[in-house]
């Protein structure tokens, strides 16, 4: 199980926990508020979005946290399972790619010499093998 998994499952868990055994808890608002704060920090963002997004996260947990010790043992769990998720996000959150940044194409690669798909679709057009280099032999 990668990380981002790990964290995903760790913020689902702990929201689920708060709705379905906590639901009635102060700690259940800032808590479910943290899980889909979580979520997007996982799978939307990227980079300094997603290091903000999961801040908040940790905090809204943390605070979960804090209003879940006046209430039921499950909403601490909960809070606790939730928080693990964001640290977690935290720690190993600057290694995950982004939601489009795994499909994106470098931005230097016509500087490698590799042309565009539109320059290959025009040189399909003119006839020429667009996976020929200038230079190469026949």
């Amino acid at each position: 199980m990668t990380s981002r998994t790990a964290a995903l499952v760790l913020t689902i868990l702990g929201a689920g926990l708060l709705f379905f055994l906590a639901a009635g808890e102060a700690a259940s608002a800032p808590g479910l508020m943290a899980g889909l704060i979580a979520i997007a920090a996982i799978w939307l963002a990227s980079g300094r979005i997603r290091f903000v997004l999961a801040v908040i996260s940790a905090v809204l947990w943390l605070l979960a946290l804090v209003l879940a010790v006046f209430g039921s043992a499950a909403a601490v769990v909960a809070a606790v399972v939730g928080l693990a998720g964001s640290v977690l996000t935290l720690a190993k959150g600057g290694q995950w790619p982004g939601f489009s940044s795994r499909y994106a194409r470098a931005s230097d690669l016509e500087e490698d010499g590799l042309i565009s798909p539109r320059q290959m679709w025009e040189s399909l057009d003119r006839g020429l093998d667009p996976t020929r280099k200038p230079g190469d032999p026949d």
